[in-house]
């Protein structure tokens, strides 16, 4: 009997407590956020001009923002090269001329030294037909109901599709048009999707362009290298500063040198194309030097060297 009452009293007694504790105020709920969404992009990649995926009215268009401090900027595509020095604290500024339709952009900062160098990409489209729109384009990685994923060259981007979406494929070996639908599209098809910004990693395409021989990439190489021979017969080699690799480079009259950030001496070229003394005098042996080039075939065509004092 005495034990029956003692356990009443215990399980009254913790009835009681548990009372107490219910009517006190509950606390706030904390919100705990993902170290990406703590962490803010640096100021120089908000104020960093033009914004990747911009769809752009004007073919004219200013880079400018802040990358490594008192350093050499490089602006590279396929279809021009353009350089520019950087003030103390590494602002920057310079017009380049876009070419019609998709531009893949590096923007390479190597400093003085030549002891470090930094690299932004940038994928623009430049069509007065919609300013303003967003693009997106890269490799099919995923496809998944509305939703595409490609790799563009800074990361996964989502495309997402909708009845109103227009399509455009390359013609199938029938060189019939494809059925123009967002089933046809395969993973591995290199895209180009133009539209709306949802956020920072989706787009609401309003028309999307498949492409799947000779995708776009960008193909300039830059090196930073030592001279080791002066050109001969439009022919020089260098060493590479990064990896001792050799590496031998070939002059063409569309090579665009500078010397200390100044334009060199314009190429002169001879009856059968040989570039002339007056574009080569500079380049010479230990020189340092900053190249630019592309491949064709098996050489490396040299775009633009900057000669460095």
């Amino acid at each position: 009997m005495k034990t029956a009452v003692l356990f009443l009293i215990v399980v009254a007694f913790i009835a009681v407590i548990f009372g107490l504790w219910q009517l006190q105020p509950a606390a706030k709920p904390q919100t705990i956020l993902s170290e990406k969404s703590q962490t803010a992009p640096p100021p120089e990649d908000q104020a960093f001009e033009p914004k990747d995926g911009s769809v752009l009215g004007n073919k004219t268009v200013t880079f400018k923002g802040k990358m490594l401090p008192a350093s050499l900027i490089f602006i590279v595509s396929n279809d021009f090269q353009t350089a520019v020095k950087t003030s103390a604290d590494g602002a920057f500024q310079k017009e380049v001329t876009l070419s019609p339709g998709l531009n893949l952009i590096n923007v390479i900062s190597v400093l003085g030294d030549l002891s470090k160098d930094a690299q932004k990409s940038r994928v623009l489209y430049f069509t007065p037909s919609s300013p303003g729109a967003s693009v997106a384009a890269g490799s099919v990685k995923t496809i998944f109901d509305n939703v595409i994923t490609i790799n563009t060259l800074n990361g996964q981007k989502n495309v997402k599709t909708a009845t109103a979406t227009t399509f455009s494929f390359p013609k199938d070996a029938t060189q019939k048009e494809s059925s123009e639908s967002a089933k046809d599209i395969r993973v591995g098809d290199y895209a180009i999707a133009l539209g709306d910004t949802v956020n920072t990693d989706t787009i609401a395409a309003k028309s999307i362009t498949i492409i799947r021989d000779n995708k776009p990439q960008n193909n300039e190489t830059y090196v930073v290298a030592k001279i080791l021979t002066a050109p001969k017969l439009n022919l020089f080699t260098a060493k590479t500063n990064k990896d001792s690799k050799i590496l031998e480079l070939t002059l063409t009259k569309t090579t665009q040198g500078l010397l200390d950030g100044k334009d060199a001496r314009p190429p002169t070229t001879d009856a059968v194309g040989n570039v002339g003394q007056a574009k080569v005098d500079d380049i010479q042996k230990d020189k340092n030097a900053i190249i630019i080039y592309h491949t064709e075939g098996d050489k490396k065509v040299v775009d633009l060297i900057y000669l460095l004092p």
